[in-house]
């Protein structure tokens, strides 16, 4: 499993989250990520994007709030980087080789508000939620209907069309 991003990703996206669509018009049809099964465009992509950073605010982001992802690499990953960046917020990516009280001191220290985890961290969310109060939101971002209690990540973008300005 890799996630495949092409090299004029940092380019395209300087573009779109500057507001400016140019890059998107010239490039909204050509592959901007692929993951397992699922590839989507730039504009594919983009929209992704803004209604994921709308359903963070949504969810009580605000600027400059911390908010963290206990996850591996993926499609979703990336949207979730991205989307934290056009919210305002600050993205606490969480080293996946650490243990659960290192993972708990990282989330707390930071007082990250929300936790995206996906299907390889599921083991560990029982005992690691005893230790993050400051979470408030624990958003599932694996491939399976989302376990009781979690929020979903594609619920988020479908129920957010709103796109944050």
């Amino acid at each position: 499993m890799t996630l495949r991003i092409p090299f004029h990703t940092v380019r395209l996206l300087k573009t779109a989250m500057a507001g400016s669509c140019r890059g998107l018009e010239t490039n909204h049809r050509a592959l901007a990520t692929s993951f397992r099964e699922r590839s989507r465009t730039w504009l594919q992509f983009a929209k992704r994007v803004a209604r994921l950073a709308g359903g963070l605010q949504g969810l009580g982001v605000r600027p400059s709030d911390r908010v963290a992802i206990l996850a591996h690499n993926s499609d979703r990953f990336t949207e979730y980087f991205f989307a934290v960046a056009r919210a305002g917020a600050v993205f606490v990516p969480i080293n996946t080789r650490l243990a659960i009280p290192e993972i708990a001191y990282w989330i707390e220290d930071s007082a990250s508000q929300i936790l995206p985890i996906d299907d390889a961290f599921l083991p560990l969310l029982a005992d690691l939620k005893r230790h993050i109060p400051c979470v408030r939101h624990v958003v599932y971002i694996g491939e399976a209907p989302p376990p009781s209690g979690l929020v979903s990540y594609e619920g988020i973008i479908g129920q957010h069309a709103r796109q944050v300005n």
